[in-house]
């Protein structure tokens, strides 16, 4: 018997061609953190991110190709720009730093770059830039080819943004270790060599508007200079509830677009005056978020796990771009036709497909009043019928859908269940009738006759939850010792049996009909029942491998 891949940070579908031949479908085209996106016209641009990841579309973001990519663990990239259509530049750590002439057909290390985390890169010119360092800033008047140190420890700022006006006269946001740590924005008027304070505050970003106008974060407030960064003012008007980490200009337009730390997009259509949120993130802090435009209609915003959003007019409406995100997968399901399927992750996102996983659209489901410190990552999902959704994970939270996954109504955490309970298996006969199991409780599962608005204990049952099934009006129950709990009223009475042999270890247990099915676990476990779990068989294996998943599919074929 062959063994099945365990799935895990990816979802994978096998070839119909070939059995053995599996394709990615999520995360893609990446589900590492990316941190910077660039393009040179608005079909053509890059996106860079954790790994050395280097990542080229010629069709404004839906189809990626991998320039460079190294193994986990690896340094990231954090930044890159396109001052021109064909010159462009890139930078992580050290001599992490990449050039391109030719519109990035080819990329050449930059090997006059300075040591140290450059995570910005501003250009006055194609060939005229800056790169900001964690307290220093060089510059190249070459387009890259050697790097001049203009200020660095203790004078200069660790820099959470920067931006010159031009070569002379530029602003950075970030602290300055010396000498009481002050943070806020910092003025040079002669290429970075000196800085002076002009602004205290928690800043995470400015942009020069024109000559005079700058506008800067400082936390919700958007502040905001007419006297070239030297006086600033805080309008009681210009807020932005959630906060932005970066900001950016659509163009030569009066718009200005930002993104804060989880994601969410804002646009300002009078120049900074009034802000609008146009996307709720769905992102996990701490993250890091970049957002760029190439004119007054095409921008890009990327970030945490791979997400990655376009618009085509001017930041009025985003599009989700990728297919899942960079979050470990703890379960999926299929409806019986297969066409719709769901993936719950880790961390609490959702992934749902509706052709047959040829793509995955993405959100986070929350519980409203989220308690911090509280994990709410989602462990179990259930695909009941073609409309009808439900999902639940860690501290009992639970989630319903009636609309194939469109909206989501939040159970919370039900007076049923206790705040320590993870949910680690969930299991409904209809739309009503349910069953969840996990630990963390005074008991071990639940069952639901109203679709998981109450839950009733079932105390009969002891132990770790390890997996679970149902099948009509059969329920059954695997723990992580060597019992299976079985019910044939829909969960109201249980009973257990023992299994044969060293059961010590059970991973999952899936039923063909309410009469046969099969349990598996480590080294190389395996039994049969053909009487609802009234009884097992022990099915010897000439290999001693790990089962952590059995999938049937029919009375006579698994897969694990």
């Amino acid at each position: 018997m062959t063994p099945r891949l365990a799935i895990a940070s990816a979802l994978c579908l096998f070839s119909t061609s070939a059995f053995a031949q599996l394709v990615t479908q999520t995360p893609h085209p990446t589900g590492r953190n990316l941190g910077g996106v660039a393009f040179t016209s608005p079909t053509h641009g890059f996106v860079v991110g954790e790994n050395h990841h280097l990542i080229e579309t010629f069709d404004g973001g839906h189809t990626w190709t991998t320039r460079m990519a190294t193994a986990l663990g690896t340094d990231p990239f954090y930044t890159i720009t396109f001052p021109d259509a064909f010159h462009g530049y890139l930078s992580g750590n050290n001599q992490d730093a990449y050039r391109t002439v030719d519109a990035g057909a080819t990329w050449t290390q930059m090997t006059g770059f300075h040591f140290g985390s450059a995570s910005h890169l501003d250009f006055i010119s194609p060939t005229e830039g800056f790169a900001g360092y964690n307290g220093a800033l060089t510059f190249t008047p070459d387009g890259g080819t050697t790097w001049q140190i203009a200020s660095g420890y203790p004078d200069c700022p660790i820099m959470f943004g920067l931006d010159f006006r031009d070569t002379q006269v530029g602003l950075a946001c970030g602290i300055r270790s010396s000498p009481h740590n002050d943070s806020g924005i910092y003025r040079s008027f002669d290429q970075g060599h000196t800085w002076t304070l002009v602004y205290e505050g928690s800043v995470n970003d400015v942009l020069w508007l024109n000559n005079d106008t700058v506008l800067a974060i400082d936390s919700t407030s958007v502040i905001r200079s007419d006297d070239q960064g030297l006086t600033w003012v805080s309008p009681a008007f210009n807020t932005v509830p959630t906060g932005l980490g970066a900001l950016t200009r659509a163009g030569d337009s009066s718009t200005i677009a930002g993104v804060s730390l989880s994601g969410d997009i804002w646009t300002s259509p009078d120049m900074g005056y009034s802000w609008f949120k146009r996307v709720e993130g769905i992102g996990v802090l701490p993250a890091t978020w970049s957002i760029s435009f190439f004119d007054n209609a095409h921008g890009w915003v990327v970030g945490a796990n791979g997400l990655t959003y376009a618009t085509s007019d001017g930041g009025d409406t985003w599009e989700l771009l990728n297919s899942g995100c960079g979050d470990e997968v703890m379960a999926i399901d299929f409806a019986q036709d297969e066409r719709l399927g769901v993936a719950v992750t880790h961390r609490g996102f959702l992934f749902r497909t509706r052709d047959r996983g040829g793509f995955w659209d993405v959100r986070r489901l929350k519980v409203t009043g989220i308690v911090f410190g509280r994990e709410e990552g989602l462990r179990a999902v259930d695909v009941i019928d073609d409309t009808t959704i439900v999902t639940g994970g860690m501290g009992g939270i639970f989630f319903r859908s009636e609309d194939a996954g469109d909206t989501w109504t939040s159970l919370g955490f039900p007076q049923s269940l206790p705040p320590t309970f993870e949910i680690k298996t969930i299991h409904f006969a209809d739309r009503y009738n349910g069953l969840i199991a996990g630990f963390g409780g005074e008991f071990a599962a639940y069952y639901t006759t109203d679709g998981g608005y109450w839950w009733t204990p079932i105390p009969e049952i002891e132990g770790s939850i390890a997996a679970g099934d149902s099948k009509g009006s059969n329920r059954w129950l695997l723990t992580a010792g060597n019992r299976v709990y079985r019910s044939t009223d829909d969960g109201v009475t249980w009973s257990y049996q023992g299994l044969p042999g060293d059961a010590s270890s059970l991973t999952d247990i899936e039923f063909a009909n309410p009469e046969i099915g099969w349990t598996v676990g480590f080294f190389g476990y395996m039994a049969r029942s053909t009487n609802a779990g009234a009884t097992w068989t022990q099915v010897v294996q000439p290999v001693n491998e790990t089962y952590l998943d059995v999938e049937v599919l029919s009375p006579s074929e698994i897969m694990v």
